[in-house]
């Protein structure tokens, strides 16, 4: 099954088989103070650690001249990208190819391989890079035999490798001197767990653990929480811990609506400025929905309609301006949408969008904002894949046309990151992958 169609994404896996404490995992960093830049940068899983997708510094590529964006340059694999970092002068992925793969580092301008490192664990694919601290960071391993391993970002050399046990699971997120991750159960206990680091002190370092087989996504962090959806759960967690090994949820929210259970699709539940969470999911009879939950106590705020399938569901969430954007790809009618609510709801337990692109085509990936720009993956149903681009603000307009469209060939855009004038795309076809960066006409 071809990636953007899967029901459960890659990031989201069961538990499987003996679980081990993380011991010392990060301590060889302990004292350190990770503080994410707040310049025109994209460094980690969706910029940052409240998953939002959006680059509020991104000043170079505008409305007025996003239709120029062309190729600078592009890289092809058999295998796939993980999500570009940019940073400074450089690209950041990884490459997985079968069962293993390589932390590569481009030149952002000329697409030049700076330098390329196999991941230290003998099997088992890579999660995302992240850049913590100035360093890169890449896990790997797969079952029991996971690593955590940081990486000199100017010339790829391992400068400190963890084992950590059970391998981690889709991306290793930080907020300030806190990292979090979730960590699939082993053969002696199958329950996943979430595992959080302070990097101030070596000491902070606890953990929780889901039911057994509880399918994970994961975290997101902001307002001094870290949130986790399991199944049909939302967890919410001190991020600082409780001064225990283990420690216990905030509190417990269910996606349950109108008496029908909802699963969330897979995605990390994205967190607005104000510490509302929204998370994406569907019924078992494949309708979707977007709900909205109170960060500080899990009450249910408001949600969108129950959109009827058998299409894909929700794909993708982002946020930026006041709006909640939300990519649908759905079959029959109503027909696919991207859909922009206002952050605040409209008054309503369900409420409908304050507007909605006018796409021609399934919503793929992507869903990613920079400055005044909304970017969108989208496939025709002749099997073209294109970039489009609308205003982010909207357009007056309960339906808003697109500012531009750029094809990409037989290939689903997928995975996009936006920073110092640069638009990187990762769009994939069956088993290869493409990287392309895009800038706009000088």
């Amino acid at each position: 099954m071809v990636e953007h169609l899967s029901r459960i994404p890659a990031a989201r896996t069961r538990a499987r088989g003996p679980r081990r404490r993380l011991g010392s995992v990060i301590a060889l960093v302990a004292g350190m103070v990770l503080s994410l830049s707040a310049c025109d940068v994209w460094e980690q899983a969706s910029r940052l650690p409240d998953a939002g997708r959006f680059n509020p510094e991104e000043v170079a590529i505008t409305p007025s001249n996003v239709a120029s964006l062309s190729g600078a340059w592009s890289a092809d694999v058999t295998g796939s990208f993980s999500e570009p970092l940019l940073s400074g002068d450089r690209l950041y992925t990884t490459v997985v190819s079968g069962a293993s793969g390589v932390v590569r580092a481009y030149d952002v301008t000329t697409g030049a391989v700076v330098w390329e490192r196999p991941t230290p664990a003998s099997s088992g694919a890579p999660g995302p890079v992240v850049m913590v601290a100035g360093d890169l960071w890449v896990s790997s391993g797969t079952g029991c035999s996971g690593v955590l391993s940081k990486l000199d970002p100017a010339t790829g050399n391992v400068l400190a490798t963890e084992t950590t046990g059970p391998a981690l699971v889709g991306a290793f997120v930080a907020s300030g001197s806190t990292v979090a991750s979730v960590q699939n159960g082993c053969v002696t206990d199958r329950r996943p767990q979430l595992v959080v680091r302070d990097l101030v002190s070596p000491a902070a370092n606890w953990t929780f653990a889901f039911p057994d087989g509880a399918l994970m996504t994961p975290p997101s962090i902001s307002h001094d929480k870290i949130y986790v959806v399991a199944d049909n759960l939302v967890y919410a967690f001190g991020a600082t811990g409780c001064g225990a090994a283990t420690c216990t949820p905030l509190w417990t929210s269910s996606l349950d609506v109108d008496g029908a259970e909802v699963i969330d699709s897979g995605e990390r539940p994205v967190i607005g400025p104000d510490g509302t969470v929204y998370v994406g999911g569907l019924t078992h009879s494949i309708q979707t929905l977007v709900e909205a939950f109170d960060g500080e106590t899990g009450a249910h705020l408001w949600r969108t309609d129950l959109h009827p399938g058998p299409g894909r569901g929700w794909q993708y969430l982002a946020f930026a301006h006041d709006q909640l954007y939300v990519s649908d790809q759905r079959q029959g009618n109503p027909s696919s949408a991207v859909e922009v609510f206002a952050a605040a709801g409209c008054g309503q337990d369900v409420c409908a969008p304050a507007w909605s692109a006018a796409i021609d085509g399934q919503p793929v990936g992507g869903l990613t904002i920079g400055g005044d720009v909304l970017y969108v993956g989208l496939l025709a149903g002749n099997g073209t894949g294109r970039l489009a681009a609308y205003g982010a603000h909207g357009c007056g307009s309960t339906t808003c046309p697109r500012l531009a469209a750029i094809e990409v060939g037989q290939r689903s855009p997928l995975r996009f990151a936006v920073a110092g004038g640069r638009f990187a795309m990762v769009s994939v076809r069956s088993s290869a992958a493409t990287l392309t960066v895009l800038v706009p006409a000088s």
